[in-house]
């Protein structure tokens, strides 16, 4: 009888605890450390883990968004690094003598053409969106 009630007892807990959800990606959930399918599958599946996706979910949104934040500092940080470098060159340029001037210039003209294309791009967008308006007016 001891070992009956115990058992019981090991059930009833093993019921009342909560389990562990955690978002894989967006198309894999762990119940548990088992794999159990896409987010809204286990939801269909087990209705009573809707709320622990829900939150499994928002914070694996939270840690991409701080992945992603951090990625864009050091992107940040590593164009910022650039840009000092090739003004540091364009300021040295003069000082150097004519035939490593000609090297020199090459570099800066490659190092800056990431720059360019970007801005190539970015004017060609707006020129495209000045020639729709301008055809608007025909």
């Amino acid at each position: 009888m001891k070992h009956i009630i115990l058992a019981l007892a090991i059930s009833l807990a093993s019921l009342n605890a909560a389990d562990t959800v955690v978002v894989v990606s967006a198309t894999s959930v762990t119940v548990n450390g088992v794999p159990s399918g896409k987010p809204a599958d286990t939801i269909r599946n087990r209705p009573e883990l809707a709320s622990a996706i829900q939150l499994a979910l928002e914070k694996r949104e939270a840690e991409q968004a701080a992945a992603l934040a951090a990625v864009q500092a050091k992107l940040e940080a590593a164009l910022a690094t650039r840009a000092a470098l090739i003004a540091k060159a364009k300021a040295k340029l003069a000082e150097l003598p004519e035939a490593s001037r000609a090297i020199v210039r090459s570099v800066i003209t490659e190092a800056e053409l990431p720059d360019l294309e970007r801005k190539r791009a970015q004017l060609a967008a707006e020129l495209a969106v000045k020639q729709k308006e301008l055809d608007a007016l025909k």
